[in-house]
């Protein structure tokens, strides 16, 4: 049996075929290093996109139940990725919620062949309890064979968001007040309460939760008189009992008390205690009985001034728990507004004392020539009766 005797050409061919198969396992190998490197690099980067998110990703399967969560999660809604994996979405919306949640999965899901984009708001519950405004954006996951398997999306807190939407509404709303009260102040009528209506528009511009105090100074007098106070209700009776008066029967000397700080028209936290406020006219266990029964929260003073001059002030006082002012510059400028009615009103006041006291003088001065010209008389006719001419000419 002869045996199978390779020529040189032969081994050559096969050493040359070995070689390429070498070269092509190289490269393949070096192609396999690096698609694995560009998957690690991959997955790091997509790892670093979740966990430094200012949105938390989620992906949940078909029944809404949480496969993974990115850390940030935490923050939006206090709890770790890992006590929400494999619990479900309904045990952290309110029902409404979760039924507009769930109805627009179910819709992507069953139009998965138009594999859109889905974006709304709705509200999800913090571990402490508190609901929080979200805007979740997602998409339905497919198989390799093209089916649904899961929702896939990102949560974005809009708590800040509501809040400077809110904020706007409620300047808007503020800006508008400011427009009609010019106008009231202007049509204001002379034998109107200006004191109680500008306490009125302030407490709208500060909110429910205040009470409002409106004084006026007379600063020919330097009398400081209390004019208004809002929001009494039904504690009414007791500062009445507690005072001894009505609010609006206190007066005050102003020019022993220390309100030159008030007429830069701008609004004062006050930081003082009632007793200060009220410039020390009711004794420290009133005023903290007052606190006590009101709940007195923050206190804000500003004056009504103008060219540096007092002409009153207001003292917004708030429940405690109430959100501070936001705006002081809106009632700034509303104080500037009702500054220039209360001048006017003031102006007006003094002229119809002036009147008055004009009337009261007439009265007393005819008054007086009505007496003389009666004793005129009698002094003549005693004279007639004596023979004697009469002394005074009277003419009616």
């Amino acid at each position: 049996m002869k045996k199978n005797i390779k020529t040189k050409e032969q081994l050559t061919d096969e050493i040359g075929q070995l070689k390429s198969k070498i070269v092509k396992l190289e490269k393949s190998e070096n192609e396999h290093k690096n698609t694995v490197e560009e998957l690690k690099q991959s997955e790091s980067q997509y790892r670093l996109l979740a966990e430094n998110a200012i949105d938390f990703i989620f992906y949940m399967d078909l029944k809404l139940k949480f496969i993974y969560l990115s850390p940030y999660v935490y923050e939006s809604m206090g709890y770790y990725p890992e006590e929400l994996i494999g619990t479900r979405l309904f045990k952290y919306a309110s029902r409404r919620e979760f039924i507009k949640m769930a109805r627009v999965a179910l819709r992507e899901i069953k139009n998965y062949k138009n594999h859109t984009q889905v974006l709304f708001e709705t509200k999800l519950i913090h571990k402490k309890g508190n609901e929080v405004p979200v805007e979740i954006s997602g998409r339905v996951i497919l198989d390799r064979k093209g089916k649904p398997m899961g929702v896939q999306g990102n949560v974005r807190d809009i708590t800040k968001r509501r809040q400077a939407e809110n904020e706007k509404k409620e300047n808007q709303l503020k800006i508008k007040t400011l427009t009609e009260t010019a106008i009231q102040f202007i049509e204001f009528p002379s034998d109107g309460n200006i004191y109680q209506f500008i306490g009125e528009q302030l407490k709208k511009l500060v909110g429910e939760d205040s009470y409002i105090i409106i004084s006026s100074i007379d600063n020919d007098t330097n009398t400081l008189s209390i004019r208004a106070v809002l929001d009494l209700g039904k504690f009414a009776d007791k500062i009445i009992k507690i005072l001894g008066k009505k609010p609006t029967e206190i007066t005050l000397n102003a020019k022993d008390q220390n309100l030159n700080y008030l007429s830069d028209g701008l609004l004062h936290n006050a930081r003082k205690s009632l007793y200060q406020i009220s410039l020390n006219s009711i004794t420290k266990p009133v005023s903290h009985s007052i606190e006590k029964l009101f709940k007195i929260g923050k206190i804000y003073t500003i004056g009504f001034t103008n060219k540096e001059q007092l002409f009153g002030t207001a003292i917004i006082v708030l429940k405690k728990g109430a959100a501070d002012i936001k705006s002081p510059e809106i009632i700034e400028t509303f104080i500037k507004q009702a500054c220039i009615a209360i001048i006017k009103m003031q102006a007006e006041e003094k002229l119809k004392n002036r009147n008055k006291e004009l009337e009261l003088f007439n009265k007393v001065t005819v008054g007086r020539e009505l007496k003389m010209i009666e004793l005129k008389k009698e002094i003549n006719e005693l004279l007639n009766k004596h023979g004697e001419n009469a002394k005074y000419k009277i003419i009616n």
